[in-house]
């Protein structure tokens, strides 16, 4: 199952790209929090994975504010 876990409760934002059944992360990313960084971040997750949105199965994000 593809993944794609996203986090921007925090200072940093992170995104990550991860195959359960070759139990291995594809593709991550972490930086600065800023909203502006987020849609190239995940254009460059999924060329550097080399997957489409398309293949994702599941989206995991989390619930801030954190901090």
């Amino acid at each position: 199952m593809l993944v794609l876990a996203l986090d921007s409760s925090c200072k940093q934002q992170s995104i990550t790209l991860f195959d359960t059944e070759i139990d291995k992360t594809l593709s991550s990313f972490q930086a600065e929090q800023k909203s502006s960084q987020l849609m190239p971040a995940l254009v460059q997750a999924f060329e550097g994975a080399g997957i489409k949105p398309q293949e994702l199965e599941l989206i995991a994000c989390s619930v801030g504010p954190g901090s």
